[in-house]
């Protein structure tokens, strides 16, 4: 019996963003194409992956220095009468750089789905970017495996 392989469960073409694409772009893709990341492109390389779990975390660290700053500054005689812009409100002015994440995992068409499953875990990480020739050709999310192991193909 032939060994699976990335090329096998992998999903292709790969939706990708640009890394200075706008979070309200990347956020609309992701939902707009049904997915939960998306490896982040520089000028054709692999510099990130970006998920929809940090849209949730990113605003939540954001509230989180303002309210620090908030603290830390209250009645500070250099501050005083000064506006400070909130952190929450540069989030509009974000891209996708900006919250990424960069350490990328990857593995190439021939990696056996043990391997690949070996290292999510090791990494902690929900999907590899398949690589051929320097290029992303496919994405394996930890959901592919799952339905691999169980037989489901639901959408």
């Amino acid at each position: 019996m032939q060994q699976l392989t990335a090329k096998d469960i992998m999903s292709s073409p790969v939706v990708s963003v640009r890394a200075n694409d706008k979070l309200t772009q990347v956020e609309r893709l992701l939902v707009k194409a049904k997915l939960n990341g998306a490896p982040v492109l520089e000028n054709g390389n692999v510099v990130g992956m970006i998920s929809r779990s940090d849209f949730v975390r990113v605003p939540i660290l954001l509230e989180s220095l303002d309210s620090y700053i908030s603290d830390e500054l209250s009645g500070h005689p250099l501050t005083e009468g000064e506006a400070i812009v909130p952190f929450t409100e540069r989030f509009s002015d974000m891209v996708a750089r900006d919250i990424m994440t960069t350490q990328v995992q990857d593995c190439d068409t021939d990696t056996p789905i043990k391997e690949i499953a070996s290292r999510m875990v090791i990494h902690r990480v929900h999907r590899l970017v398949v690589m051929e020739k320097g290029l992303p050709v496919g994405i394996i999310e930890s959901l592919d495996l799952v339905k691999l192991l169980t037989g489901t193909t639901a959408e």
